[in-house]
């Protein structure tokens, strides 16, 4: 059986730690976590263009060594609620990519080849986001710090930070109209910076024309080639990708199974999401020749995991 992981940051938040030095303000834990939550749920009914900036941090090597390089990601995004435009820009074989999510379905203009790549949308569903909301609550806390103007727009600045042991925590700047979070940094259990999103440019709009969210025209149209289709629990998605898998003994504190779905058409692996409320693990079982024995296979999710 063949094993892949993944991990993603909480599509809601975009990703933080508390600035050192920096000066709290009086505030109830259970204010703060609601204006996370609106902000989650704002999500839906945003109406803005921007130009965005993540920056993705690499590890320190084994030797402790700063990074070499950096991961700079830079797009015009265009929201209108569920419907979602992007243009990169930035990395460089990425430039003039166009990506269009109306919620339904996902589409990518592919200049190069010309091509319009099409799937469905994996927008979260209510349900899974309820449980990541709740496994938020229950596993970090979070803070008022103070307030500040991010994009000349006046911000609610929350640190979100884990109730025990070492785990990724983040700051999040909140829009305090209408929960747009503006600015996010996500540092690891060290207090090292991992990543941080900013908008160069920002604005509200009152409508955004249909228009804005048409692709260029394409030589040709294709189906993503490993499609995800979400099943009600995991026994139906090791049935349907043929894994004679199991839910493992073993996760990082705080970690629960949120969600299962099948991947591919005809080499199909079983897709398992984890999470503890800030972030996700992904888990891909596929048959495969090579097949590990069970405590092997164990101890490997352990690693990555842990890792």
């Amino acid at each position: 059986m063949r094993r892949h992981l993944g991990s993603t940051a909480l599509s809601a938040l975009l990703a933080l730690t508390p600035v050192p030095g920096a000066a709290q303000v009086a505030s109830d834990p259970a204010d703060a976590f609601s204006l996370v939550a609106r902000a989650i749920e704002a999500r839906h009914s945003l109406r803005y263009v921007a130009r965005q900036d993540i920056v993705l941090v690499p590890p320190a090597d084994s030797a402790g060594a700063p990074p070499s390089s950096l991961t700079q990601i830079v797009t015009d995004v265009t929201r209108d609620g569920r419907r979602v435009r992007l243009v990169y820009w930035l990395p460089c074989d990425a430039t003039h990519r166009v990506v269009v999510d109306d919620g339904r379905l996902f589409r990518q203009w592919e200049p190069a080849r010309r091509t319009i790549l099409v799937d469905q949308s994996h927008e979260e569903t209510a349900a899974a986001g309820r449980r990541m909301l709740a496994l938020l609550h229950r596993n970090y806390r979070c803070l008022l710090l103070r307030r500040q103007r991010v994009n000349s727009l006046p911000c609610d600045l929350v640190a979100v930070r884990p109730r025990r042991g070492p785990a990724p925590s983040r700051l999040l700047w909140i829009e305090r109209g209408r929960y747009a979070i503006l600015r996010t940094e996500e540092y690891d259990g060290g207090g090292r910076r991992r990543y941080f999103s900013f908008y160069e440019a920002f604005r509200f709009v009152a409508r955004v024309p249909a228009r804005a969210f048409s692709l260029p025209q394409a030589g040709r149209i294709r189906p993503i080639s490993h499609p995800v289709r979400d099943v009600a629990e995991p026994g139906a998605a090791f049935a349907a990708a043929g894994v004679a898998g199991r839910l493992p003994a073993w996760l990082p504190p705080g970690y629960v199974l949120v969600g299962c779905a099948v991947s591919g058409r005809r080499n199909k692996a079983a897709l398992l999401r984890y999470g503890d409320g800030l972030k996700t693990v992904s888990v891909f079982e596929e048959a495969g020749r090579d097949a590990e024995d069970p405590l092997s296979r164990q101890e490997t999710l352990r690693r990555e995991l842990a890792r």
